[in-house]
């Protein structure tokens, strides 16, 4: 994820829900690696997500690869809150500007 959680943090997952713009949401890849990236949008009941520092969008997300939504980020012995309204609403600008590259990218082609 880079900006959010750095390697070495461990994250704390809660397995309800649907994905809500912005939320960062730990899945399953195709290849059945676990990823953990901010939620972007849906689209034909697939999910897409992004990392904080990648220009590309992941591909889509089926909703059985799931795992659930990172609630708190574990990092040098501090506690890190994911579900504050300051981090929500950081995280909705975040991924409203990795929608905006993504369009601007298609765009551009």
């Amino acid at each position: 994820m880079g900006r959010t959680i750095h390697s070495g943090d461990e994250v704390l997952i809660d397995p309800a829900g649907t994905p809500r713009l912005g939320e960062v949401w730990a899945f399953c890849d195709a290849q059945g690696e676990i990823l953990v990236h901010r939620y972007l949008t849906r689209k034909a009941g697939m999910f897409r997500f992004q990392g904080d520092t990648n220009d590309a969008v992941d591909r889509p997300v089926p909703p059985e690869r799931l795992i659930g939504r990172v609630v708190r980020i574990l990092r040098d012995g501090e506690e890190f809150d994911q579900t504050s309204p300051r981090t929500r609403l950081i995280g909705k600008v975040l991924a409203i500007r990795g929608l905006a590259r993504a369009a601007l990218r298609s765009f551009r082609r």
